[in-house]
């Protein structure tokens, strides 16, 4: 089981974590979604890599396809 991943809290906690996920998923775009929370993309991409942060990994990956699936459900 992933531990979650540990943050500064000026950093990516899990609230900006679920922000950038959502806002991700709405517009497709990781540099929306990084600025609308306050953070960099250098820094989100950082975290996508770390091994400690699989599951934002995993739902970086789901959001980035969200808008394919509403398009083929339409």
């Amino acid at each position: 089981m992933d531990r979650e991943v540990q943050q500064r809290a000026d950093g990516w906690t899990p609230q900006r974590q679920r922000a950038f996920i959502e806002t991700l998923a709405d517009t497709g775009s990781v540099t929306a979604a990084a600025h609308g929370v306050g953070m960099s993309t250098v820094s989100a991409y950082k975290l996508r890599r770390r091994a400690d942060a699989r599951a934002f990994a995993a739902a970086w990956e789901a959001a980035a396809h969200y808008d394919e699936v509403v398009i083929a459900e339409e």
